[in-house]
């Protein structure tokens, strides 16, 4: 397979990289991939976001997308695995950077009706030689065509012959016409026996191959499967690269600098996510959202928003959101509520925030853990319908600056917003900590972007 990526925008655009020889290209902003996409300018990219492939049974192209966390677009258009042609753009994430396959498509041949390369020669008829002028018709007529070995081999044969004397020189006698015919059936019958040898031979080895080859093909496929059924699931290291960039540091001016106090997550391309606590401390003139690992990338708070229903003194919807100057390319997925019905005690929650002895404003970075729901409430700490039971309780490791955290379920959604942690007589108790369910974050959207 040989095809050229046109970078059309993003980092790398304007750059057309030709790759021949592979039959599976792979494309991500980790560096192990084919096409690798810069880890800073195209956020929007997973790690191991697409591959390209050439479908066996056309030889067309497809493009799949590798369960990333933003999608594959194909002319604006969501699609998990499609075949495209060299006019179709090719988006990773819906903001994300775009280019075009350029490769030679398989066309239908109509004289065969079947399909050729672009740019194959067609095959041309084999002339054969023309009948000689008062020849005879039957069969006995045709052209003599000895190939090179049989001609040979007679020749060899013939000379044996006579000087072992069975047979005169030529135009001494008829016993020469009868051995020489006798010779050449001889040779032929040989040369035929032959080709059926070799012919036999080529069949096998060419079944053989094919065996070969329609098994690898299978296990290369039961292969990708299985990557695509396993890929992001219980996988922290995976949810971790994936969100990396979606994660973000809050800050407020003090007179000795910024000072980070929580955590928040990007659910938008200007949309951030974190604690209505958190939000008594961030006035959108004195805050600003620093992305994790990037220390460059600072974003002004414009407006915050917080639950209408949130109660600092006991468990309450402790949800707020935040718009941000700017624009994202990349955001946390949040669960759908089939999947938040599914949740329950013992399922594996993954945590990505800031722990606030070891915020530094000017190098954030992000601790990732790891830890298990051990039961859904209501805020009044009892048992309740589905609609009701929106506390989390958790045992992944928090402190202050973890709070407005995101908690990740094994698919890589987020199922809940880290709120704090249960006392008792005043003192934490360790591995009792609790969420609010991220379906809360829709309670609050409205009076961001439509409350005067």
């Amino acid at each position: 397979m040989r095809l050229t990526i046109i970078h059309e925008n993003g980092s790398r655009e304007g750059m057309h990289q030709s790759i021949s020889g592979k039959g599976i290209i792979s494309l991500g902003r980790d560096e192990s991939n084919d096409i690798i996409f810069d880890q800073t300018e195209d956020k929007g990219v997973s790690s191991f976001h697409a591959e390209i492939r050439q479908r066996p049974e056309d030889g067309r192209i497809v493009v799949m997308d590798k369960s990333s966390t933003n999608g594959v677009f194909v002319n604006n258009r969501p699609v998990e695995c499609e075949a495209i042609t060299s006019l179709d753009h090719v988006r990773l994430g819906p903001q994300g950077p775009c280019f075009r396959v350029d490769y030679a498509e398989p066309t239908l041949d109509p004289a065969k009706g079947s399909t050729a390369e672009r740019g194959r020669p067609k095959a041309t008829a084999k002339m054969t030689a023309p009948m000689q002028f008062g020849a005879s018709t039957t069969a006995s007529s045709k052209p003599s065509t000895k190939k090179f070995g049989e001609k040979t081999a007679g020749l060899m044969i013939r000379r044996a012959l006579e000087q072992a004397g069975l047979i005169s020189r030529p135009g001494t006698s008829k016993s020469t016409d009868y051995f020489e015919a006798l010779v050449e059936k001889k040779v032929s019958s040989t040369s035929r026996s032959l080709k059926k040898i070799i012919l036999t031979v080529f069949a096998l080895l060419f079944l053989a191959g094919s065996v070969v080859g329609i098994t690898l093909y299978r296990s290369r496929k039961l292969q990708v499967i299985t990557t695509q059924v396993n890929y992001g699931e219980a996988t922290g290291g995976t949810i971790a690269r994936n969100n990396r960039y979606n994660i973000f540091l809050l800050a407020r001016q003090t007179p000795a600098g910024l000072k980070g106090f929580c955590t928040g997550f990007a659910i938008g391309p200007d949309t951030l996510v974190t604690n209505a606590h958190c939000l008594v401390q961030a006035t959108p003139t004195s805050t600003v959202a620093i992305m994790n690992g990037t220390p460059g990338h600072r974003y002004p708070v414009t407006k915050v928003a917080s639950h209408r229903l949130y109660v600092s003194t006991r468990p309450s919807p402790d949800v707020g959101v935040i718009r941000i100057s700017g624009r994202l390319t990349s955001w946390t997925p949040l669960a759908s509520m089939i999947q938040l019905a599914a949740l329950g005690p013992g399922d594996p929650v993954f945590m990505y925030g800031f722990p606030d002895t070891l915020n530094r404003e000017d190098a954030p970075e992000a601790t990732f853990v790891r830890g298990e729901v051990g039961r859904l409430t209501t805020f009044e700490l009892g048992p309740g319908p589905f609609e009701q039971t929106k506390l989390i309780q958790h045992s992944a490791f928090t402190s202050h600056g973890t709070s407005g955290s995101p908690l990740f379920d094994t698919q890589g959604r987020v199922v809940g917003v880290n709120a704090g942690g249960y006392a008792l007589d005043g003192r934490a108790l360790s591995g009792y900590n609790f969420g609010v369910r991220a379906d809360t974050i829709h309670e609050v959207l409205p009076q961001l972007y439509y409350a005067p």
